[in-house]
């Protein structure tokens, strides 16, 4: 593992644009050192329920429309806390 940042939903912008997502640091640190060539991937951990579930596809599909490839994002349940998630950063074995 790269990185391992914790996202809490009151961090969440309630009016959500590149910007307002771009200034959490925790979004920020995973873009900054997320590359491709590397094959680098991110996984982020949700709390269970369709509210986690749905947030997490939101942060999936932010980090795509910030350049992250698609298929380099994958959800997992389980951050461990009914309002938070866990966004990780690893490196592919193998690469």
């Amino acid at each position: 593992m790269l990185l391992k940042e914790q996202l809490d939903k009151t961090q969440w912008p309630e009016q959500r644009n590149s910007g307002s997502v771009l200034a959490l640091t925790q979004i920020n640190a995973i873009l900054s050192q997320f590359d491709e060539v590397q094959a680098h991937r991110i996984t982020i951990r949700y709390p269970g329920g369709d509210l986690g579930n749905a947030w997490a596809l939101e942060v999936r599909d932010w980090l795509v429309a910030l350049g992250t490839p698609s298929d380099a994002v994958i959800l997992e349940p389980g951050s461990g806390g009914s309002d938070q998630l866990i966004l990780l950063l690893e490196k592919l074995s193998g690469s």
